[in-house]
């Protein structure tokens, strides 16, 4: 993303089903989206749902839209 790649790491993660990677990119303020947020459920379900899950734990957040 530092080098305005953010396509091409949104691919690479997804090929590699690096779904930390995922959750980072779209939970991005600048890059991501609830629309991706709720693409990846939709496709990965729970493989994306963990992480997510662990990702707003860690950071002390709720989700910022309703699940």
């Amino acid at each position: 993303m530092s080098i305005n790649k953010v396509s091409s790491a949104f691919e690479l993660a997804e090929r590699h089903r690096d779904f930390r990677s995922l959750v980072e990119l779209s939970t991005d303020s600048k890059h991501g989206s609830i629309s991706k947020v709720r693409l990846f459920l939709d496709k990965y379900e729970k493989d994306f749902a963990f992480p997510l899950y662990e990702f707003y734990h860690e950071k002390g957040q709720t989700p910022r839209f309703p699940l």
